[in-house]
């Protein structure tokens, strides 16, 4: 192969395109003089000048939308490929100087945090760093338990560790109590009012053997849960004088309990 020795740096170098630039002399094509690396080199310093750097202000400011329209132009026909080096090869080449840096220097990083954090200053911004976490998490709390929301998942959770502690079975899901509530019309599946937050009524109570399930809860307003508690539901409901019929079998439809009894026909559904 032939090669070529720079005249800039002196070394001999193949007389390819990988190592030397190539320059138009009348009609034909040859290659500089001067290697590629030693170009970008003086071309670098070149950069750094203020005649250069202004230069280069000038120009952008009187060919300013010139130069948008070439750029719109371009990243608009490499639209797929300029997110694929931004984002992935962008991203894989970060990450793998990162890994072998920390490789490389794990053990001085390891001293570095040592001492940094053994300092008196750190220790103390640190300690009162999760002094304000933990009251603005708590201040998040008591917001978000004043939503809807906030409380109906303030009693799923009560009513999920009720059951986990009597060893019942628990499946229910927020999904599934949203089904719940449109079965019923999102009314107290006993009364029938429309109350601001539902609570969540074992028709089985879990004292009983009831389970945490879709077909043993149905919503229910704060006083009907609180009036009937653990005595059985039929017993309970008739009594009242806002005692319905329909209310009453649509109950025992969609549990699948028999009248008069607390076991489920779970093969119903």
């Amino acid at each position: 192969m032939e090669e070529r020795i720079c005249s800039r740096c002196g070394v001999s170098k193949p007389l390819t395109e990988e190592f030397f630039r190539k320059r138009k002399q009348g009609k034909s094509i040859t290659f500089r003089g001067v290697c590629k690396e030693c170009m970008c080199k003086v071309e670098r310093e070149a950069n750094k000048t203020e005649h250069s750097k202004a230069y280069r202000k000038n120009y952008y400011k009187e060919h300013h939308k010139e130069i948008l329209d070439k750029k719109g132009v371009y990243y608009q026909g490499r639209k797929e490929e300029i997110r694929y080096k931004r984002q992935v090869l962008k991203r894989e080449q970060t990450l793998a100087t990162q890994r072998a840096y920390h490789l490389k220097n794990q053990n001085k990083e390891k001293e570095y945090r040592r001492e940094y954090y053994a300092r008196p200053e750190v220790i103390e911004r640190e300690r009162q760093r999760r002094i304000d976490e933990a009251e603005k998490n708590r201040e998040y709390q008591r917001q978000y338990l004043q939503t809807e929301r906030g409380r109906t998942l303030s009693r799923i959770k009560i009513a999920k560790r009720r059951a986990l502690r009597k060893k019942t079975i628990v499946n229910f899901t927020l999904e599934q109590w949203e089904e719940s509530k449109e079965y019923f019309n999102h009314e107290c599946a006993y009364c029938g009012n429309k109350p601001e937050a539902f609570d969540q009524d074992h028709v089985v109570p879990l004292s009983k053997g009831g389970t945490h399930t879709m077909l043993n809860i149905v919503p229910t307003c704060e006083w009907c849960n609180g009036s009937k508690h653990v005595k059985d539901m039929e017993t309970w409901y008739r009594p009242q004088p806002f005692f319905s019929e329909t209310r009453l079998k649509k109950i025992y439809k969609y549990t699948g309990l028999k009248p008069g009894s607390e076991i489920q026909q779970m093969s119903m559904f």
